[in-house]
């Protein structure tokens, strides 16, 4: 049907195809019958998928452009005088090293398998599993550039729920690409960023992505583990608090160690008091220095709130007495409390 300028001898194609399931009836059939516009009747039969050459092959690549050079080696017949046909002399070999599949977070080499059909931004094919619902990338120094991989992944994916980018010096181009990846993401519900190199810059970008994502419910930016240049300071708790001031999702929320200061806590505090809509039922605000004025500022949002079921005030400095007995004591924080 499509002529034969490799002149390859019909009757000596020695490809098989592949079934996945065990049906010793099919290891050997006879094809092509029916008539000459079937094709020259020979004998071939079917491989079980998982045992198939392509399978061999691909659990032995060591990358993309060994996985394509591989396959484009496999023998798929001869021509008239007997010189191998290869898939790569029918230019298939792309085609089948499936680029995409090992882009896309699927654990299965076949992208069939628990995974839909997209597209990417040049129109091309790639397939998004659809099972995953948990990815944990904890401590692998993914930077910036991983960020923005994670982050093109996001923005097709319609299964995963958790993601941990925890210490990754993740900075703020890649927070960009994150917070830009919220904007489509409408699934992903808890997302960790703790320990990276975020700083104020970063913590702009992603609060303002979750002024408009309306799925993260659990939010994780601490920097107890990380270099303090990561530090969102006053200046991120700013943002974060201008986020809090409208977002309806967010039911936890980790900020500690960040150097927030009396001034960034203060702005937390002062945004959830007025955003009647705000749902974060739990506060573990342990060890981080929160002085009188801050404990003023909790005790108002208490106040207000109707939904906080957990606060941890432990190891701070409500009474104006550091953990060495620095300062001077005075009770009007904890009786706003």
């Amino acid at each position: 049907h499509h002529s034969n300028e490799l002149g390859i001898d019909v009757r000596r194609i020695s490809w098989r195809r592949v079934v996945d399931m065990n049906d010793r009836a099919l290891r050997d059939i006879t094809v092509a019958l029916g008539g000459p516009g079937n094709g020259f009747p020979r004998q071939t039969g079917f491989d079980i998928t998982a045992a198939s050459e392509i399978m061999a092959i691909f659990c032995l690549s060591t990358d993309l452009e060994d996985l394509r050079t591989r396959l484009g080696r496999i023998v798929v017949g001869t021509t008239r005088d007997l010189k191998p046909i290869t898939c790569k002399d029918i230019k298939a070999d792309g085609a089948m090293s499936i680029s995409k599949v090992l882009t896309s977070l699927s654990p299965s080499p076949s992208p069939m398998v628990g995974s839909k059909r997209s597209h990417d931004d040049d129109g091309k094919d790639q397939y998004v599993h659809s099972a995953l619902t948990e990815l944990n990338l904890d401590s692998n120094e993914i930077g910036d550039e991983g960020a923005e991989a994670i982050a093109g992944a996001l923005g097709v994916n319609s299964a995963l729920k958790s993601l941990n980018l925890m210490n990754n010096m993740v900075g703020a181009k890649g927070a960009t690409a994150i917070a830009g990846a919220l904007l489509a993401n409408s699934v992903l519900t808890q997302l960790v960023l703790a320990d990276n190199n975020l700083g104020p810059e970063g913590a702009r970008h992603i609060s303002e992505g979750l002024k408009i994502n309306t799925t993260i419910t659990a939010l994780d930016i601490s920097n107890g583990g990380g270099s303090s240049s990561g530090d969102i300071k006053s200046e991120g708790a700013g943002y974060v608090a201008e986020m809090l001031a409208v977002n309806s999702a967010l039911t936890e929320i980790e900020l500690n160690y960040n150097s927030l200061g009396t001034k960034g806590w203060r702005a937390i505090f002062n945004a959830l008091r007025v955003n009647k809509k705000n749902k974060i039922a739990k506060w573990d605000l342990s060890g981080q220095q929160l002085d009188v004025e801050v404990a003023t500022a909790i005790s108002e949002y208490v106040a207000f709130s109707s939904v906080l079921t957990s606060l941890n005030l432990s190891q701070n400095e409500m009474c104006g007495v550091d953990w060495m007995d620095r300062g001077t004591y005075t009770a009007e924080g904890i009786k706003a409390i």
